[in-house]
This record gives structure tokens, sequence and C-alpha cells, in this order.
């Protein structure tokens, strides 16, 4: 759709159109997080969230806890979100190849999958603050950009 914004210059608009049915996402805690944490209970209140209990004591432990959750959701997910640890098992799901839909990665865990080929079949969305403590931003503005901020 083409419209004119304030200047008077056309611009291309994507218009926001809202699914039939509920927005299901699948959410990926962190080490400090649970299902009952406050992003859990955000994401749950306002979409429709699957919010498995991962045992965070490593990555391939969580993997099973997370595939189980994708295994039994009846109609599937519209996006994974992952968020510090559960960033990085979102990049191992993908990696694996045991998701291929939208990815929204919140302060990923970079440092906990080095070595794996993260190339996201849908749309990818890294948030990330600058002064985080446990998750560097210099980290994964390397891994995603090549651009390490000093």
């Amino acid at each position: 759709m083409t419209e004119n914004d304030a200047t008077g210059t056309a611009a291309t608009v994507k218009k926001f159109r809202r699914r039939r049915g509920p927005f299901r996402l699948l959410f990926l805690h962190g080490r400090e997080g649970n299902p009952h944490g406050t992003k859990a209970t955000w994401l749950r209140e306002w979409f429709q969230a699957t919010i498995p209990a991962l045992d965070t004591s490593s990555i391939e432990a969580a993997r099973s806890d997370a595939l189980g959750a994708l295994g039994e959701a009846e109609r599937g997910f519209d996006v994974l979100v992952g968020s510090s640890f559960g960033g990085a098992l979102a990049m191992d799901l993908v990696a694996g190849g045991h998701w291929d839909g939208p990815v929204v990665l919140l302060a990923p865990a970079v440092r906990l999958v080095p070595d794996i080929q993260f190339e996201p079949a849908g749309p990818c969305v890294v948030v990330q603050g600058r002064n985080d403590a446990e998750v560097k931003c210099e980290q994964v503005m390397d891994r995603f950009t090549g651009e390490g901020s000093e």
C-alpha cells in the first residue's frame, strides 16, 4: 500500500492485520527466570504463551524440555521468544532444524553457543541492552554483526 507522509512523499506502508484467533508463542526463560516470572506472566496475560519449566543446567538438558513443549502444541506456535539462556536455547533450536519460524532473542547468552551455525529461516529480532550485567552488548553485537562496540 502506498500513502503520502507528512511531507507529501510517497511511502510504502505495511498495515498490521490482526490474525484470527490468539497469537501463540513459546517463551524460553533464562537461568534466573521461570514460568511464573515477570516476563512469563506478562506474556501469558497478553498472548497465548506456552512457557515450559526449563532445566537450565545445560543447553542439552533445556533442549529436551523445549522440544517437549514444541511437540505438545496442537496448533504449533507463531513465534519463538528466548531470554538470555533461553535466547541461546532458541538459537540452538534454530541451528538444529527444530524451529524455522520467527524468532525474538532478548539479550541472548551467545557465549553459551559459540560454535553453532545460527541462520534463521524466518524473521529474527535481537533486543539487547547496552548496560546488561549478564549478557555483554559487545558479545551480542560481535555475534550478529561482527562489530562489537568498544
